[in-house]
């Protein structure tokens, strides 16, 4: 149930302490520059104008539109763009703090404003005309807001600019909300690569294809335990701890390939014992099965056990870092561990037993 509540986000200050001096930085520069994250809107006229100058129509239009992002989420810390720039100089030259209707009147606002500040017109015009740039400035928010932000922000411009000019998003904010989509596909692609080979190569080792798919559920069960836990307790799915399937799961296949080898080998030594009948017959052969899972446990469990606890160890210190993100790992990952153990040494017996997965212990079952 709390794996459907599961979301990507990517916070830096949340993940920062109070007084961390990083934190304080941050909200320095934030609070000087008018937001640290910033996206750019990029127009481009569908018909290129001729003089290399941008039409009337579209800077009239690019300053609704400007308009309109000030007051579309209280997260948008400034607006900036060329309309302001031509607005001014046509209130200087005695008109209205507006964008003229004709071409020619911009084309000349434009100059005079080029003549005066170069820069600030080079930042948002392109030198030949062909668009222009409105850039957004945000405040300090995660991924999760950019992106809802942003998708507003594209639905606003499809229909604002039809038929005028290609509108596109670029900068900071946007490469943030995608970077984190692109994350979480590309962790669900390595995983299923990953999981997939671990079943090819466990059932190559033991050549038992139904060992190799038992294992898969004593895989994937911690993985998702973890998910659901971040899900109940609305941890978001970060840079750092999406990295914990791929990680868990190259690290966990190693206690369950020791486990599955030493069943098979125990298996197998019941089946030679079983081929000789005894007296108590049926009860016998199903407590030599018990007892090979029970010496199989008593072997590699051991080893199984020492190494989940070296690695809850190693991964626990984790929770003493500053950076919130590296703590969640570290306990995601420590829990992680502790699960597959409990999988491997209690599920993976279980399933071996309900559905017996080596051919010496179907025989076994089928002389009973």
């Amino acid at each position: 149930p709390g794996i459907p509540k599961l979301y990507v986000d990517r916070d830096l200050m949340k993940n920062l302490a109070p007084d961390e001096p990083l934190r304080h930085q941050l909200e320095f520069v934030h609070q000087r520059m008018g937001g640290t994250i910033a996206c750019e809107v990029l127009l481009t006229p569908l018909t290129p104008p001729p003089d290399l100058v941008p039409r009337a129509e579209l800077l009239r239009r690019a300053a609704d539109f400007e308009d309109w992002l000030r007051t579309v989420h209280p997260e948008v810390r400034g607006v900036m763009g060329i309309t302001a720039g031509v607005e001014e100089m046509h209130r200087l030259m005695g008109g209205p703090s507006e964008i003229p209707n004709d071409d020619r009147q911009v084309a000349q606002l434009l100059l005079l404003l080029g003549s005066a500040d170069g820069d600030y017109c080079d930042q948002y015009v392109a030198t030949d005309g062909s668009s222009i740039r409105i850039t957004v400035r945000f405040n300090l928010i995660g991924s999760r807001e950019h992106k809802k932000i942003l998708g507003e922000v594209e639905a606003e411009m499809g229909k604002r600019f039809e038929g005028l000019a290609d509108a596109r998003i670029s900068g900071g904010a946007f490469l943030l909300s995608r970077s984190s989509d692109y994350v979480l596909a590309t962790q669900k692609t390595s995983f299923g690569l990953a999981l997939f080979v671990v079943v090819v190569l466990i059932a190559a080792w033991t050549r038992e294809l139904r060992l190799g798919l038992l294992s898969i559920l004593p895989n994937l069960l911690p993985i998702a335990v973890v998910l659901g836990v971040m899900g109940w307790t609305g941890t978001a799915i970060t840079v750092t701890n999406a990295l914990i399937t791929t990680i868990a799961i190259g690290i966990i296949v190693d206690d369950t390939i020791h486990l599955t080898y030493a069943l098979r080998e125990e298996l197998q030594r019941v089946h030679a014992e079983a081929l000789r009948p005894t007296v108590s017959g049926r009860i016998s052969r199903n407590a030599k099965v018990n007892a090979a899972i029970e010496r199989a446990l008593l072997g590699a469990g051991r080893a199984v056990l020492v190494t989940t606890l070296v690695l809850v160890g190693c991964f626990g210190v984790y929770y003493f870092s500053r950076d919130r993100g590296v703590r969640v790992f570290g306990l995601l990952s420590a829990l992680t561990f502790l699960v597959a153990f409990l999988a491997d040494v209690l599920l993976l017996p279980a399933l071996v037993k309900v559905w017996p997965a080596s051919t010496k212990l179907r025989e076994i079952v089928a002389m009973e």
